[in-house]
């Protein structure tokens, strides 16, 4: 019996936190952290100068979006 009621209160609670976490995630509270984080980053990105590895990294990461995105890049144009 014992268990049983373990198991349910831990259900119970692991569906608590996940309404929650749900709520949270569609809050404009949330939506205007993740803005401004955004932000700040490209700021900071913009603001420093890319070392070699910099350079190459971010090189590999936008070939890779712009290969997946042509489709769309074509359509725009």
């Amino acid at each position: 019996m014992v268990i049983v009621v373990s198991i349910f209160i831990i259900k119970l609670f692991i569906s608590s936190i996940e309404g929650k976490l749900i709520e949270i995630s569609k809050s404009e509270k949330f939506y205007n952290f993740v803005d401004q984080r955004i932000k700040f980053e490209l700021d900071k990105l913009s603001s420093k100068n890319l070392t070699e590895e910099d350079v190459l990294y971010y090189s590999d990461r936008l070939k890779k979006i712009i290969i997946k995105w042509q489709p769309v890049l074509d359509e725009i144009q």
